[in-house]
């Protein structure tokens, strides 16, 4: 029973406190990305690193895309963060263009991520969390982006993005991809302490009138 009581005191007194921020993924240490698919070029304007360096302009260096497209041999994008991050959610910004005030029948329309802990490695995904699937209604520009809300915190070191669809385009792209990390603290409760404080106040008063 003591224990019990004790261990309830304790949960009490501390709580979780977290805040999450959104991250270029290329301020992560040792971070990279890799483009896996014959469809994705590898040439430098269109590289698969511009997705993580911040960029999100209208100039070469600031944008990713294949070249061509065919949803039945989807690219895909592997990016390692470097070590596991614990993050909430994944931002795909549009892709430049001339039709629709900016946006591109190239932009992604849809996509699926899916995650890897370092334990598990690069190449086997879909073990500790289930494959997340997105469909993005209209299309947007290079400086704007569509969130993908996990609806959990997830632990992962490596995400797979498998792009399944643009807007009609003959190529797809982006000019960047990255992560809402979640900033997970123990922070003691105020009205816990205060608790605990005079629970030990009334053991020593209990010790002094003994």
């Amino acid at each position: 029973m003591k224990t019990k009581l004790l261990t309830s005191l304790l949960s009490l007194s501390f709580a979780i406190s977290a805040s999450a921020a959104w991250t270029t993924i290329d301020n992560l240490p040792g971070a990279s990305v890799d483009g896996t698919n014959a469809q994705t070029s590898s040439s430098t304007d269109v590289d698969t690193s511009n997705l993580i360096d911040g960029g999100t302009g209208t100039g070469a260096s600031d944008k990713w895309y294949t070249t061509a497209f065919d949803s039945a041999a989807p690219p895909v994008i592997i990016f390692d963060l470097g070590a596991d991050i614990t993050m909430d959610a994944f931002a795909v910004y549009g892709y430049h263009g001339n039709l629709n005030n900016g946006a591109s029948n190239n932009t992604i329309s849809s996509f699926t991520l899916e995650f890897a802990t370092a334990a598990e490695g690069s190449t086997t995904f879909g073990q500790s969390y289930s494959k997340i699937d997105e469909t993005i209604d209209a299309k947007f520009k290079n400086s704007e982006f569509y969130t993908s809300d996990y609806g959990q915190d997830i632990t992962a070191r490596y995400i797979k993005v498998t792009i399944t669809g643009n807007f009609g385009g003959d190529i797809v792209g982006s000019t960047e991809m990255n992560i809402n990390v979640v900033d997970t603290d123990v922070v003691p409760e105020p009205s816990a302490l205060t608790l605990l404080g005079l629970g030990g106040l009334g053991l020593v008063l209990r010790r002094r009138r003994a």
